[in-house]
């Protein structure tokens, strides 16, 4: 399980991580963006450890409603998530 937790939250951190990038192209490196790249970096480990548990499915289903948003606006997401 380490290794997957290890894995999913570094894909997070790549693909949560890639909107603050273009934010900061289109606004500016400033504090906002630095702050907002911290957090999800500290986040991803929790977002990881919620869709990776087998104890509550809500919990899951959660963070997936969270995420999916985010990471994919059109509401498709790719096959390999």
């Amino acid at each position: 399980m380490a290794d997957a937790h290890r894995e999913v939250t570094q894909q997070l951190r790549n693909e949560v991580g890639a909107l603050t990038g273009a934010l900061g192209a289109l606004v500016g490196p400033d504090e906002t963006i630095r702050a907002l790249e911290h957090r999800i970096h500290e986040l991803a480990p929790m977002w990881a450890a919620q869709l990776l548990q087998d104890d509550d499915d809500k919990l899951s289903a959660q963070t997936i409603s969270g995420l999916m948003p985010v990471l994919w606006r059109d509401g498709e997401s790719p096959t390999e998530w």
